[in-house]
């Protein structure tokens, strides 16, 4: 004879019958550990690859700039060496244009100070 199914108890919710593990379920920890093991790895391994990408584009960046910055290091010297160049020409031409009242305006303006050159004494 077949052995009657267990009854409920009425502190229990029907479907919450005892179950006995059987062969195969026994089994089900092993392959939950690997499973569990091998999404652990692969997340390892994104990480890493992640990380790999994130310093290698860190480190063109890194070069880009370098670049950049010494581009502009040559053109402000360049300016500057020009600059310096042209100042003596600039505040002669400034100083000749002072009697100019419409220069003087635009110089004023602007905010502009001129280096008046001291008088060349002619004898």
């Amino acid at each position: 004879m077949s052995e009657p199914s267990p009854q409920p108890s009425p502190a229990q919710p029907p479907g919450d019958e005892l179950v006995t593990p059987t062969p195969a379920s026994a089994a089900e920890p092993d392959g939950a550990i690997q499973q569990m093991q091998f999404q652990l790895a692969c997340l390892a391994i994104g990480t890493l690859l992640l990380s790999l990408t994130f310093s290698a584009f860190v480190l063109k960046q890194n070069r880009n700039i370098g670049f950049a910055i010494r581009v502009r290091e040559q053109q402000i010297q360049q300016t500057s060496e020009a600059l310096k160049k042209w100042t003596p020409v600039l505040n002669e031409l400034a100083g000749y244009s002072l009697n100019n009242p419409e220069l003087s305006a635009i110089f004023t303006r602007y905010g502009l100070q001129i280096n008046t050159p001291p008088p060349t004494g002619n004898r």
